[in-house]
């Protein structure tokens, strides 16, 4: 008995997707109907993970924000996680390893560490509204004028500082430091500590 002879697969006449369509002309209009629509499935696709990715990120802020204000009566420290948590739903946060690192320094920081670090970024804003702002050419005396305590608890406001710089929230790791010109005007944070000064500030 003879078989009848197949054509090989080099020579078919199907287009490279498998269907019965003759040469350069069917792979375009199969590109043509179902590329777009590829495309959209794509794009969705991508869209759905970076929307569950956000999601699941806002979620562990939420949980971990909770468990700390729970945990303190701090209504400096509320705010600031209540203001993480806005923060992260607004998507006005830095990626989910940062806010989970901020979140926990806001847990074990205290109100005087979070004064402080606001001290380093801007002293100005701490002055007192209204009253011009005295001459000062070191940190340690703009310091006194903002906390009338600090030249009494010399050794807290050190180990605070301390504790901001192991954390890499300030750049030098001691308050006085070799900046010059207006001590009021210094910016002493590190790009780090802006972004968590940020992260627990209202945005709006």
């Amino acid at each position: 008995m003879v078989y009848p002879r197949y054509p090989s697969s080099a020579s078919s006449s199907a287009s490279p997707s498998g269907l019965p369509l003759v040469g350069t002309a069917g792979a375009v209009f199969i590109e043509y109907l179902v590329g777009p629509r590829l495309a959209n499935r794509r794009d969705d696709w991508f869209y759905d993970l970076a929307e569950r990715v956000r999601r699941e990120a806002f979620v562990d802020a939420v949980a971990t924000a909770a468990a700390a204000a729970a945990r303190t009566s701090s209504q400096e420290k509320r705010l600031a996680l209540r203001n993480a948590v806005l923060n992260a739903a607004t998507g006005a946060a830095p990626d989910r390893v940062r806010q989970q690192i901020f979140l926990s320094l806001t847990d074990r920081f205290s109100d005087l560490h979070l004064l402080v670090l606001r001290f380093a970024q801007d002293a100005r804003k701490l002055a007192s509204p209204g009253k011009p702002l005295p001459r000062r050419s070191t940190a340690t005396e703009v310091l006194s004028d903002i906390f009338s305590d600090a030249q009494a608890n010399a050794k807290l406001y050190e180990l605070v500082w301390s504790e901001l710089y192991s954390a890499g929230l300030v750049e030098l790791p001691k308050v006085e430091n070799g900046y010059e010109g207006d001590a009021w005007a210094i910016k002493r944070t590190s790009n780090l500590g802006d972004q968590y000064l940020a992260f627990i500030r209202m945005s709006v």
